[in-house]
């Protein structure tokens, strides 16, 4: 079975709103709140259109064909419990590249903090009369800043293909 990649994110949505509801009320049940509206839902869907007898029948064949099916797939699965193999196998696609992308805006805000920390203490030392040891260490500062400055556009993979 194949789920939309949102159907997760919106699983975990309802599982924490449920969470919170029933630590206000304790006695809160989200199946009782929700089933005035999912059965308002459902006759808008299937009675309202415009051949209900149609839609009430592909209803009821589904129903037919799920509970054909149901003790065979209760088998299968109460099998495997007993052999210790049931498992459950979530996949959710396109995170790597989330991942990538979020590396990469850490390199370089990483990279404008180091060049933004370096003007400033090179501007405090050389206000505070340290400008002969400015002077003197200019070149070495410059080839840190720069070495530094290598390592996080490198790592952040600033030149490689974005697909976002």
């Amino acid at each position: 079975m194949v789920l939309p990649p949102d159907f997760m994110l919106i699983t975990r949505a309802l599982y924490q709103f449920d969470g919170m509801c029933k630590a206000l009320d304790p006695e809160y049940e989200l199946v009782e709140a929700l089933q005035p509206y999912v059965g308002d839902l459902l006759r808008e869907r299937l009675l309202t259109s415009e051949k209900p007898v149609d839609n009430l029948r592909s209803v009821a064949a589904e129903f037919a064909r799920m509970a054909t099916r149901l003790p065979g797939h209760l088998e299968k699965t109460l099998y495997k419990l007993e052999k210790g193999e049931l498992a459950t196998r979530v996949k959710i696609e396109g995170l790597q590249d989330y991942k990538e992308h979020q590396m990469r805006v850490v390199f370089i805000l990483g990279f404008t903090l180091l060049a933004g920390f370096t003007l400033v203490g090179s501007a405090i030392g050389y206000g505070l009369g340290g400008a002969g040891f400015i002077r003197d260490y200019t070149f070495l500062g410059l080839l840190a800043f720069l070495a530094w400055g290598l390592v996080f556009v490198y790592a952040s993979g600033l030149f490689r293909r974005s697909k976002f």
